[in-house]
């Protein structure tokens, strides 16, 4: 990331409990102590967004001004594809690492 910033935008990537499957961010505790954490750790600005509510081109525009995407492993991690060059992802995933030679297109970035 660029030193020159004066903050850093994290975004955390969360679903609703209504409106997830399995796997999701959902639990409001720990969000909050997620945020906590990273914003003191990174001294950067740490929003969490419920993108099950949000149009696609709010998405977008929500990945597009981020330094940093956190989220769980899935189709919603395609955003990705919308990052500015330099900027990190953080792809959290539910299930252990498996060791087999296939490798998964969302593991690849």
């Amino acid at each position: 990331l660029e030193s020159s910033r004066a903050s850093r935008r994290v975004l955390i990537q969360i679903r609703k409990a209504s409106s997830a499957g399995n796997g999701r961010l959902t639990n409001p505790a720990d969000v909050v102590k997620l945020r906590s954490l990273l914003g003191g750790k990174l001294s950067a600005e740490v929003d969490a967004k419920d993108f099950g509510s949000l149009t696609m081109r709010e998405q977008i525009a929500q990945v597009i001004s981020c330094d940093i995407l956190i989220g769980v492993h899935g189709a919603a991690m395609t955003h990705v594809i919308f990052m500015r060059k330099g900027r990190g992802v953080i792809e959290v995933s539910t299930e252990p690492a498996r060791l087999r030679r296939s490798v998964q297109a969302g593991n690849i970035f």
